[in-house]
């Protein structure tokens, strides 16, 4: 699945959207923002979204978009 996220300028100018690829986990949504294999293993930078705020999309590439904000971690929280 895919999702649809609509990207803000830094003047609050919208930029534009991006489509990513979408992860569910029981009640949870996750954007995957990269993914890396390394030997047996993928590493996978998520971003958690708020599934209230994924809307259904018809006849579109993506499945959903997004209509929250995303929140990308901080360096020093990670």
């Amino acid at each position: 699945m895919r999702v649809r996220v609509r990207v803000s300028g830094g003047t609050g100018r919208v930029a534009g959207t991006l489509e990513f690829p979408l992860i569910f986990e029981g009640q949870r949504a996750f954007l995957l923002w990269e993914s890396s294999p390394v030997a047996n293993y993928e590493l996978q930078a998520r971003i958690e979204l708020n599934p209230k705020l994924l809307r259904k999309v018809h006849g579109q590439q993506s499945q959903f978009r997004y209509t929250g904000k995303l929140e990308l971690p901080r360096p020093q929280d990670n």
